[in-house]
């Protein structure tokens, strides 16, 4: 069952609403209601960015892991094969290294008993360490603003250049810089642990 209400005839209990408004005209002749040049420019825009998402997401699909060659062997990707080589190659070509005071004054220290800072002179040590990138194993500014100095002390293999850091690391405390101070220190002071 269908209630029609008209609000022409309660309009003295509803003075806000207003009666409804006449229908549509008719649509002119040869032409679709609903369809116009506006709406399929939209559908177009709308399939071109969705074709153009489905590229960008196919172009940007990580390289599979490995490839079939002409037997059907699989084989790992060329670009892994450098990667893995360039890695290897660093392994060989270490550097032991230390970082020197460029300047008298106060220092970070991270293992100093009763203090967190610790006056170098010109030269003295604040860390000694292991790299297979030399000087750019840190960036130019921190040399700068820390007043260090990259020295290598020996270069070799990462296994040659860790026993020699070891080595450097646990005969810190009888280097005349370490013996002369009130309260000489275990490790150099830029050094956090043994290693």
């Amino acid at each position: 069952m269908r209630i029609v209400f008209s609000l022409q005839a309660h309009g003295d209990m509803f003075p806000n609403l207003t009666p409804p408004k006449a229908s549509r005209p008719a649509a002119e002749p040869g032409r679709q209601p609903g369809h116009n040049g506006w709406f399929i420019l939209a559908v177009l825009v709308v399939l071109g960015c969705l074709g153009l998402g489905v590229w960008l997401i196919q172009e940007s699909s990580p390289e599979p892991p490995f490839y079939y060659d002409d037997y059907g062997n699989p084989q790992a990707q060329p670009g892994r094969l450098k990667k893995m080589q360039r890695e290897l190659d660093k392994l060989d070509e270490a550097e032991q290294y230390v970082l020197v005071a460029t300047e008298p004054g106060w220092y970070p220290c991270f293992n100093c008993p009763d203090t967190t800072h610790i006056y170098l002179l010109l030269g003295e040590i604040w860390k000694i360490g292991v790299t297979t990138n030399g000087p750019s194993r840190y960036p130019k500014s921190f040399y700068k603003e820390n007043k260090l100095q990259y020295i290598y002390q020996f270069k070799g293999t990462l296994q040659e250049c860790l026993r020699e850091e070891k080595k450097r690391i646990y005969h810190y405390p009888i280097l005349p810089e370490n013996i002369k101070r009130k309260k000489p220190i275990l490790r150099p002071p830029g050094n956090k642990k043994d290693s």
